[in-house]
């Protein structure tokens, strides 16, 4: 099931702190940035998501709950951005919490977004997906997406010229 979360409370503050965690080692590993700039990055992207004005009407973040042994249990979360323009949603961020990998909730919970998205007029979803997340790639591949292209990066230094 998934649990629309506002931005601010508890919850929110739980996966803020995941959020930029995670994102920070993404930029330090995947963009090169030293760990200031990507801690400060990472903080400037979800604040501005979801604590800005701006943020306020195509960014939703969801929960992901399941019923476990009787018990309700957050086991991951889903970001979405929205564009109302062309009826499409980008998977900004997906996480299953270590502990709950490999049961299968990723696609239960992808499955249930498809529909939902599809439900409200969306007709595409799109992600980007580290190169080194090879469980990701093949989740994403299980449940229907496709490569569409590969994102490359280089940093540039005016001295090299």
């Amino acid at each position: 099931m998934l649990v629309p979360i506002k931005g601010h409370g508890k919850e929110f503050e739980a996966y803020r702190t995941l959020f930029i965690h995670e994102y920070e080692m993404d930029l330090v590993r995947n963009h090169k940035l030293n760990d200031y700039d990507a801690h400060e990055k990472a903080v400037n992207i979800i604040d501005s998501s979801f604590l800005a004005e701006a943020g306020k009407n195509n960014n939703v973040l969801y929960r992901i709950v399941k019923s476990l042994e009787g018990t309700q249990h957050n086991v991951g979360y889903i970001w979405i951005l929205s564009s109302a323009k062309d009826n499409t949603a980008f998977i900004m961020d997906f996480y299953i919490l270590p502990e709950y990998r490999k049961q299968r909730l990723g696609t239960e919970a992808l499955t249930e977004l498809f529909y939902q998205l599809a439900q409200n007029g969306n007709t595409a979803i799109t992600l980007r997906v580290d190169p080194d997340n090879l469980a990701a790639h093949n989740l994403y591949k299980k449940v229907g997406f496709a490569v569409t292209g590969i994102n490359m990066a280089r940093k540039l230094n005016s001295a090299a010229f």
